[in-house]
């Protein structure tokens, strides 16, 4: 860059941040957001602890109980159970994501694999929430960028400036960098601090949210300027770009979001499990009943142990049946659970291909992933919840199996066994442990190519404006 460029550069970010402070409005306008973004940081720390306190003291007071429940026998206390607590997200007070919608308790107990439950979001009873410091980051951001850039521009050329500037042999190129780099600053008056907050709590989460909001950012420094430079007054330049705000923060990600929930819906509660109890019955290939299974499994086990009747067998059956029939049922779970996992992935894949009328739906993605609040994460913590409850139910009926041959279902266990078992336990994963989502940041990146396509085209026409 040379001398004369970057003096032109930096004359015009001067004469551009004494333009701002000229305007009385536009400072009252970023003392409201910023106020705004520290008010909804604030109350999501705040939350975001009491979560997580809530979850130490209910995980706590859940062992207890299981520690506490006297004698009893394997298969019954397996029913009993135990919870799995979902501790707070990462980054939760900064994006919460779906993490209120998803539940944040399992039950594990015998036989079933059920799904979170305990949802914070259907105990508000109709109350507003406060809107979260990324979704006010989302919206407000632009909106600012849009009221502080539209008429750099645009307003410039009705005054006749522009002309002076060049007549006085000034670059346009020179001109719209000291612009944009104004327009980024000002983006990073509100961006950065977050990012930085979020970097104290997790460096590698929060360096992800610096890195997607910064190219949200530039998405809407580019645009901001695209439309001045494009426009043939200031008036007309607000005009369009808080249309296309409105279009692409609020209008378009609702539609968009409905139109994926058409495309390719989840499947309904009842139809789920109508299908798992179908499974169970039959296997996932509807031919595998539950009496040949017990039957092929009884043969098998006589076979292993060198018997020919069940009352032969040193050890009980009942609880060799009671873990096979587990394995059957783990099977069926897998295949519906999996099918579940696609259709979540085909709605965010449906998103992505309607992302054309706004960079909204990916962002959203990638901040939900970067805060550890994205279904994806809440599916890492249902998978461990799961792991725990299979090897919970190998330890009770393996004890079955090896001391309830005597006594039968009148076999009972004391709570020496409980205390053996193993105990939930679950750390939320770092961000490399979840699969990244490459193809919304694929799609951030596409808007910033389209938008600084469209700025070229805006500077070659300012460039004939100043050929004499």
């Amino acid at each position: 860059m040379s001398t004369s460029f970057a003096l032109q550069v930096g004359q015009e970010a001067a004469h551009t941040l004494r333009l701002w402070r000229r305007d009385g409005r536009l400072l009252a306008l970023l003392v409201l957001v910023c106020g705004w973004f520290a008010a909804a940081a604030l109350i999501g720390v705040d939350g975001a602890r009491a979560w997580q306190i809530e979850a130490e003291q209910a995980d706590q007071l859940d062992h207890a109980t299981w520690i506490g429940q006297g004698a009893g026998n394997p298969h019954s206390v397996a029913h009993f159970g135990q919870y799995a607590f979902k501790p707070a997200a990462p980054l939760q007070w900064f994006d919460p994501g779906v993490t209120g919608a998803l539940g944040i308790g399992v039950w594990m107990e015998a036989h079933y694999q059920n799904p979170a439950t305990l949802r914070p979001i259907e105990s508000q009873d109709g109350e507003v929430l406060p809107r979260s410091a990324a979704a006010l980051l989302q919206w407000g951001l632009p909106l600012l960028l849009v009221v502080a850039g539209a008429s750099l521009w645009a307003g410039e050329r009705e005054s006749g400036r522009l002309r002076l500037q060049w007549v006085q042999g000034a670059r346009p190129a020179a001109l719209l960098l000291g612009k944009a780099m104004m327009l980024l600053g000002l983006a990073a008056l509100l961006w950065l601090p977050l990012a930085l907050a979020a970097w104290i709590f997790d460096a590698s989460r929060g360096a992800w949210l610096a890195l997607v909001y910064g190219l949200y950012a530039s998405i809407w420094v580019l645009t901001t300027l695209a439309v001045s430079l494009l426009s043939r007054s200031s008036r007309g330049a607000l005009a369009g770009l808080l249309g296309l705000w409105l279009l692409t923060t609020v209008i378009a990600p609702r539609l968009l979001a409905n139109a994926a929930n058409q495309v390719a819906p989840l499947s309904s509660p009842e139809a789920f499990w109508t299908s798992v109890r179908a499974g169970h019955a039959a296997g996932i290939d509807g031919h595998s009943s539950a009496d040949a299974r017990r039957t092929e499994l009884l043969q098998t086990t006589l076979a292993e142990y060198g018997v020919e009747r069940e009352e032969d067998l040193p050890v009980s059956f009942a609880g060799i049946a009671m873990q096979a029939g587990e394995e059957h049922a783990n099977t069926v779970y897998d295949h519906h659970y999996g099918q579940l996992w696609q259709q979540l992935a085909a709605q965010d894949s449906w998103r992505l291909r309607l992302a054309v009328f706004s960079p909204l739906p990916a962002l959203d993605q990638l901040s939900q992933w970067a805060a550890g609040s994205d279904w994806r994460h809440h599916r890492h913590f249902a998978d461990a919840a799961e792991l725990h409850r299979r090897e919970l139910q190998r330890f009770l009926n393996g004890d079955l199996t090896r001391h309830g041959k005597a006594q039968g279902s009148a076999y009972r266990a004391g709570p020496e066994l409980w205390a053996a078992a193993p105990r939930w336990s679950y750390r939320p994963p770092d961000v490399s442990e979840v699969v990244f989502p490459s193809a919304a940041l694929g799609v951030l990146t596409a808007w910033l190519a389209l938008i600084g396509a469209l700025l070229f085209v805006g500077l070659r026409r300012a460039q004939q404006e100043a050929s004499p």
